[in-house]
């Protein structure tokens, strides 16, 4: 019969396998749990770097369109001083042309002064048509290159969140 002491042996040999798969088992796992852990962090941290590439992209992208906004904003309001400017210079012509109409009209019949304040209104009218047409041409070249520019930002937006 089995004694004791191989019964206390059997169980020791049995105790001291499971141990050592246990430990090979804990091992094994612990092992894969730091190399899935390391492989995490890794992925974050390429993730974050890509995602600070890409708002840095973006922030360059919005400053270089807010910049051709501006610049477009200024050669808009410098272009309509220089017009208004020039509008002006035309009234004045335009005045001096009515006073030469006046001078001449008076020389004459009052139907010929009347012709000649007509003619003064139709001079007035029409310098007044030109600037208004040049001034509309300059504002929608404007908001032409506003909307490009509103245009790329949002395709640069669009790229951010893709």
């Amino acid at each position: 019969m089995l004694t004791k002491l191989s019964v206390f042996l059997g169980i020791a040999a049995l105790a001291s396998i499971a141990w050592f798969q246990y430990a090979l088992v804990t091992n094994a796992y612990s092992s894969g749990f730091e190399t899935c852990r390391a492989q995490y962090q890794e992925r974050l941290l390429q993730l974050q770097l890509e995602n600070r590439e890409k708002e840095k992209t973006y922030n360059e992208s919005l400053n270089s369109i807010s910049t051709q906004l501006t610049e477009t904003r200024l050669r808009y309001e410098n272009t309509i001083t220089h017009l208004k400017s020039s509008y002006d210079n035309e009234l004045y012509k335009s005045n001096q042309r009515a006073e030469l109409y006046q001078r001449l009209s008076q020389s004459d019949q009052a139907k010929q002064r009347a012709l000649a304040d007509y003619t003064a209104k139709l001079d007035r009218s029409l310098t007044e048509g030109r600037e208004l047409v040049k001034q509309l041409t300059e504002t929608i070249r404007t908001r032409d290159s506003q909307l490009r520019a509103l245009g790329v930002y949002l395709e640069e937006n669009n790229k951010v969140y893709e």
